[in-house]
């Protein structure tokens, strides 16, 4: 029969070289990215879409905001106060 300090190192040892693995997965992983040329690295070009051909597109493009950013105040109760001329109170 076993004893149980030598199943309990068993497993400290299993655990370690599982952990010691995933670490150098990881080290080597960050590594390899960190190492790696900015022209190894493959950016996808905007691809151009429907729209931008079309002359709905084409009108976006030229269009002008006619009031630009200037609308009028249309809020009636901005400047009402219902409370104006009341009674107040002394204390």
């Amino acid at each position: 029969m076993m004893n149980l300090n030598s199943t309990m190192q068993r497993k400290y040892i299993v655990i370690t070289l599982v952990v010691l693995c995933a670490v150098v997965l990881l080290l080597f992983f960050f590594i390899s990215l960190k190492l790696r040329s900015p022209s190894q690295v493959v950016t996808p070009e905007p691809k151009r879409t429907i729209e931008d051909d079309s002359l709905g597109g084409q009108i976006f493009e030229q269009s002008q905001n006619p009031i630009q950013e200037k609308l009028p105040d249309t809020n009636p109760v901005k400047n009402a106060n219902p409370i104006e001329g009341a009674y107040t109170n002394p204390f």
